[in-house]
């Protein structure tokens, strides 16, 4: 008897709580609606609500802004594929075979070991995935600096700035050690490809961007026999990164970059640019630091001493700087400011805003506190050369 009044009682708290969150709901609506207390009416109304709380578009992050959150701009929307994977994984392996055949062609590689054959025989040594990268939930806000190789980087004192992000990517054989004030000191992921593999620390992700088969056998000799020591260049013999840091670019993902936001020009994307698309995809905030020339229009790298050598002109894909160059007349809305914000550009130095996009406006010199006086928003520091070389 006992039992059955406790149980009464369990149910009259259940259903008065439901009527009284239900009711609290409907009141809090945009619109003023009157309480019913009639429960027919109140399991209407809770499952109207309830549906259309299904049906409501869930944000990509916890951000103010996301960067992969659409209806923004028709030009990013227009290139951005968020279907698309980053990673090649023991689980997902697969690559598309137009994607194959075009990315065979990008090295003219001769007699390739089979595709699927050295996959299997790569995951079989690492795993692949588990990379908190490759974890990304509508809760999270992760903040991405992506650090490129620019001489522009030489006194910037961006180094605090960037090591305050929660990832912070670098790419080839960039060094920090000696350059902190300016580059900084963490690094969580690093791109690099055989040509260009250095040794990093043991913490450090490394993101293998194949661009032939060969690359990928490189990767399961350097950690097993030591067979292959030449590509096109020498290449190490051997590696130091644990199995579980080492994370393989898709190729499928080198020709939606080249297709999408290069939009078919010249041969394939430039590391820079894989690596900064790629960061759209897995991040919800993006900082760009060290693309592009300096001041006096050189290019070259930040650990250098030669900076009118132009020791990487054709890397920095001039066909993509153009594009961003396009959005210089957009009007795009911001929604701290509400209002728009609009493109003048007079100097060679351009800053963007990543708005869940791309926005471009332009600065003259080192102007970089003006960003201070602005809406808080997320930035995308991009520096490009001369507008008239472009």
């Amino acid at each position: 008897m006992v039992a059955v009044r406790k149980r009464n009682v369990k149910m009259f708290t259940f259903v008065f709580l439901l009527i009284t969150i239900t009711s609290f709901v409907l009141n809090y609506k945009h619109q003023v609606t009157i309480t019913t207390w009639d429960i027919k009416q109140l399991i209407i109304q809770f499952s109207e609500q309830f549906r259309k709380l299904i049906k409501y578009p869930r944000r990509p992050c916890s951000c103010t802004t996301c960067v992969s959150e659409r209806g923004r701009s028709l030009w990013f929307d227009q290139r951005f594929n968020q279907t698309m994977q980053p990673f090649l994984t023991s689980r997902d392996a697969l690559i598309p075979e137009d994607s194959y055949r075009w990315w065979l062609k990008l090295q003219g590689e001769k007699s390739p070991k089979n595709i699927n054959d050295t996959l299997k025989e790569l995951f079989g040594i690492i795993p692949g995935d588990g990379d908190p990268l490759q974890e990304r939930d509508i809760f999270t806000c992760r903040r991405c600096a992506v650090v490129g190789n620019s001489g522009n980087l030489r006194q910037s004192q961006y180094g605090h700035d960037i090591d305050s992000h929660d990832f912070v990517l670098r790419m080839n054989r960039a060094p920090t050690a000696g350059f902190e004030s300016d580059v900084g000191s963490k690094t969580t992921h690093h791109f690099v490809y055989p040509e260009s593999y250095k040794e990093m620390a043991e913490n450090v992700s490394m993101i293998v961007i194949p661009f032939k088969t060969l690359d990928l056998r490189w990767i399961v000799t350097a950690l097993t026999t030591g067979t292959i020591n030449f590509t096109y260049v020498p290449v190490p013999r051997k590696i130091k990164v644990k199995k579980e840091k080492i994370l393989i670019y898709n190729p499928a993902f080198i020709k939606y970059v080249y297709e999408n936001w290069l939009q078919h020009h010249g041969r394939y994307p430039s590391t820079g640019l894989l690596s900064l698309v790629f960061a759209l995809h897995v991040c919800d905030e993006v900082n760009v630091y060290g693309f592009g020339a300096d001041s006096r229009g050189h290019w070259h790298h930040y650990w250098e001493n030669n900076p009118s050598a132009g020791a990487f002109r054709q890397t920095v894909s001039p066909q993509f700087l153009c594009s961003l160059k396009s959005l210089q007349n957009e009007e795009i809305p911001t929604d701290d400011a509400g209002g728009t914000i609009h493109f003048h550009c007079q100097s060679w130095r351009l800053s963007a805003f990543l708005l869940g996009t791309l926005v471009l406006f332009c600065l003259k010199g080192k102007q970089r506190k003006t960003l201070n006086n602005l809406p808080r928003l997320q930035t995308l520091e991009l520096y490009l050369p001369p507008l008239q070389s472009l």
